[in-house]
């Protein structure tokens, strides 16, 4: 089974473009980029469902999870809400399952290793020279 293509607003935060500036192609240029927040928890999720979102949303890197991934978050929130309840009894397909969506979005120790902080220190007069003119400051 092949590996899935890693979103790009990860890559980004682990510095996939630094080490690999090849990546930043035309297949990656035309993606449209979400603004919106995650948002609010759907009203048809259950308390415990609910409040799972908004833990998920909490403990996940800034600038990650985006009003885009709202599907993604809802089935990782009702998994894990359910690995919760049932413990030892969660089928193992399903453990599984949830493993792959917290990788996805950036939730394990693996993938959250890979996640930089990108620094808010002002620039000098110097500081874009050397860099891509995408990473510029304005």
């Amino acid at each position: 089974m092949a590996r899935p293509r890693k979103p790009t607003a990860l890559l980004a935060l682990t510095g996939g473009y630094d080490n690999n500036p090849g990546r930043l192609n035309a297949s990656r240029g035309d993606e449209p980029i979400e603004q919106r927040a995650l948002g609010d928890p759907p009203e048809h999720l259950a308390a415990p469902q609910r409040a799972t979102w908004l833990e998920l949303e909490r403990i996940a890197p800034a600038g990650v999870l985006t009003f885009a991934d709202r599907p993604i978050v809802e089935l990782a929130a009702v998994l894990l809400a359910r690995f919760r309840r049932a413990g030892e009894l969660l089928p193992m397909p399903e453990v599984t399952r949830l493993q792959s969506l917290l990788a996805e979005l950036g939730l394990t120790p693996a993938a959250r290793s890979k996640v930089r902080v990108v620094s808010s220190k002002p620039v000098g007069r110097f500081g874009s020279i050397g860099k891509r003119p995408d990473q510029r400051p304005k």
